[in-house]
């Protein structure tokens, strides 16, 4: 009888023993979980005139590179309007993440002048949320006032970079254009300022097509 009971003690030792265990390793392992680094969403965000994601005012070609890989770097002349070219750098070329650097002219890949995003499926937003898609409606709100843009069918069709004191930051140029386009004839036409309150923007549906952030 006394060795049963021993027998007994020592299973119920044993079983308390791996249960203790495989509860403090479940701790540890959801600790781990918890304090293991997550990826975070500033990586991409734009801060109109500080960085876009992982790129800073401050970077050099040299220092993106760094930053993001020697094969996500390429450099190529860039059709800037009006015939014009200029040398950029693509940066993850030919993908949603795709940013086309520019560079002053007098410190040619030393100093950024601006950063383009055009990719349909770009995923880069502002602190405010302004994306590839963004509406007229919303770019209003998000401004809190009305703001002026030019009109369309030449080399800086839609862009709006005046936004008139309101909250969108002045370093954010944007680039609109009409899902509807046939409510831009003939009122919407040309090298002319318009009103986001105009009733033809309204009726023309616009959507951001084309972010600019300078540096």
């Amino acid at each position: 009888m006394l060795l049963w009971v021993l027998f007994g003690l020592f299973v119920q030792s044993a079983c308390t023993s791996d249960t203790t265990g495989s509860s403090q390793q479940q701790a540890q392992q959801q600790a781990d979980t918890t304090s293991a680094p997550k990826p975070s969403a500033e990586k991409r965000q734009i801060v109109a005139g500080k960085n876009v994601g992982p790129i800073e005012a401050s970077f050099s070609e040299a220092d993106i590179i760094q930053a993001v890989g020697a094969d996500n770097v390429v450099r190529k002349e860039y059709g800037i309007g009006e015939g014009e070219t200029a040398p950029a750098s693509i940066v993850f070329p030919d993908s949603p993440k795709e940013l086309v650097v520019f560079w002053k002219p007098d410190q040619l890949y030393q100093s950024i002048d601006y950063i383009r995003i055009e990719q349909p499926e770009a995923s880069w937003r502002t602190s405010q949320d302004i994306g590839i898609g963004t509406t007229l409606e919303q770019l209003i709100i998000l401004n809190g006032k009305e703001f002026n843009f030019y009109g369309f069918d030449w080399d800086y069709a839609g862009l709006a970079k005046d936004w008139n004191g309101g909250f969108i930051h002045k370093k954010l140029e944007v680039f609109l254009v009409a899902e509807n386009p046939e409510a831009v004839y003939p009122h919407l036409l040309g090298d002319k300022l318009s009103s986001s309150s105009n009733l033809k923007a309204r009726a023309a549906d616009l959507v951001v097509d084309v972010m600019v952030i300078r540096f």
